[in-house]
């Protein structure tokens, strides 16, 4: 009996040793990738592999260096509004009233209450197309036929300034660096087609497609650039001023084409769209400070009188289309309705302070990371790869875990469709990419072919000079294939 106890000891020691050994190996293979990547040359390199079996990290390169993660950080969003939100919570936008009815004629004014639904007239498959005509229901089977007065955007459901103050300038002006109060429209931005002129110099013509802004000045000093230069428009809006400035080249030799900036007013853009639907005599918009532009709007939110609501899709369905696409805006709205759940507003001061006691529930200290956002927009948020594992790993063992891995990318789709085109177990990845200028991270696990999640992965490059799709084929192609024939092929 001694001899087969000792065989077996034997044999498990053999085994860790031969574990170690092939760790020992990963992590030499996963270096010499690194070292030998001429596109890494200055880069700083941070890769954490961690076995969810053991819960080993089974490769340790700068694993503890805090970097800038960019769109990674919505992994902590996301992950962190499935657990205190839930999978099936849906934002709401309630309809309301003040004034007096009578004889089926409103005196009075119409409230489009936000309460943060980012999807409102968007523009993917989460929106509901039908929400004004919904909105207008709802004010008819009340018994308002008509209405002599205004309809009031409301977003001040939300505390705080709409936009993150650590966004870049160059940021905030595009639909991807929109920040919102509590109501929205059409993802907070507006498309204008761009036409250049016949020859360098001349004015590029505009033309806003959608949505209608009647109350916009647009002053426009883009110019036409030469052949073979790069677009360049920007525009530039402010939160307290309906006039905006397009600036920057378009060259000759381009084709028009659509692009999307960002519309500092939603929700008296929502008002304006509700207005037309019902035939009201004016549209008004109360920002999250009581300011009310154009009209006048005494009457606080909580005065009007409740008609009715309608809700989003459900969570699950926002997280899965934030981080597929990389949506910073939904990333923004789950992150403050969390700090307004949890915390009881939606300041982006509160919102750390409730991210912070949800990772503290998950057992991590949030003393070890800097998150500014949701989305990962600013270049003042720091997480570790080992931070991020350690997240994936406590996000794996809940009961929310396959909801959440259900969110995150295959390689071939959404922001990741370039990702291991040559890789044939590419299918057993779950990532989610992060990338802005000089940056360029995929965290998230890969799977055993039943599905069961087999190590949680973050690889982060910081300060490289090549683009992404270089960076993506030289670097970040390799050694995720080295770690998937590490799990898979051994």
């Amino acid at each position: 009996m001694k001899r087969i106890v000792c065989y077996i000891v034997a044999a498990f020691a053999a085994a860790v040793l031969c574990r170690a050994e092939d760790t020992t190996a990963l992590r030499a293979r996963l270096e010499r990738i690194v070292s030998g990547c001429e596109k890494l040359s200055g880069a700083s390199v941070g890769i954490s592999v961690l076995d969810l079996r053991s819960s080993m990290e089974l490769a340790d390169i700068n694993s503890g260096t805090r970097l800038i993660p960019a769109s990674n950080t919505k992994l902590i969003t996301t992950g962190l509004a499935i657990k205190t939100l839930g999978a099936d919570w849906r934002f709401g936008t309630e309809i309301a009233y003040c004034g007096e009815i009578k004889d089926s004629t409103l005196t009075g004014d119409i409230y489009i209450i936000g309460l943060g639904d980012p999807t409102i007239m968007g523009r993917d498959a989460l929106a509901d197309r039908d929400i004004l005509k919904k909105w207008a229901d709802i004010i008819h089977r009340s018994g308002i036929k008509t209405v002599k007065g205004r309809v009031i955007g409301d977003g001040r459901a939300w505390e705080g300034p709409a936009e993150q103050a650590t966004w870049a300038l160059d940021d905030i002006g595009y639909d991807y660096g929109a920040g919102g109060d509590a109501l929205y429209f059409h993802n907070n931005c507006i498309e204008i087609e761009e036409t250049p002129g016949m020859q360098p110099g001349d004015s590029v013509t505009l033309v806003q497609t959608y949505p209608e802004t009647p109350w916009m000045t647009l002053d426009n000093h883009s110019v036409t650039g030469r052949k073979g230069s790069k677009p360049s428009l920007m525009l530039y809006t402010y939160p307290s001023s309906t006039y905006a400035r397009m600036e920057g080249c378009y060259p000759v030799d381009r084709q028009p084409r659509s692009e999307l900036f960002a519309n500092k007013f939603p929700a008296l853009t929502c008002a304006f769209y509700l207005a037309r639907e019902i035939g009201a005599e004016g549209y008004a918009f109360v920002d999250m400070d009581g300011i009310v532009r154009p009209g006048e709007a005494k009457e606080k939110a909580s005065d009007a009188e409740p008609l009715g609501r309608t809700e989003s899709a459900p969570l699950r369905d926002i997280a899965r289309e934030t981080n597929r696409q990389s949506v910073n805006l939904y990333a923004e709205a789950m992150y403050r309705a969390s700090g307004k759940t949890i915390c009881g507003s939606a300041h982006y001061d509160s919102c750390r302070v409730a991210q912070g006691k949800a990772l503290e529930a998950l057992g991590l200290d949030p003393e070890a990371v800097t998150i500014m956002d949701g989305s990962g927009l600013s270049r003042r948020n720091y997480i570790s790869p080992e931070f991020m594992t350690a997240f994936l790993k406590a996000m794996a063992a809940g009961e929310d875990g396959k909801v959440f891995m259900g969110t995150l990318s295959t390689p071939g789709e959404g922001t990741a469709w370039a990702l291991l085109k040559d890789c044939p177990r590419k299918a057993n990845f779950r990532l989610k990419s992060g990338s802005m200028s000089g940056v360029l991270c995929y965290s998230g696990y890969l799977l055993a072919d039943n599905g069961q999640p087999l190590a949680a992965i973050s690889i982060m490059i910081n300060g490289a000079q090549a683009g992404r799709s270089s960076l993506q084929s030289a670097a970040m192609d390799p050694l995720l294939q080295e770690i998937a024939d590490f799990f898979l092929y051994l």
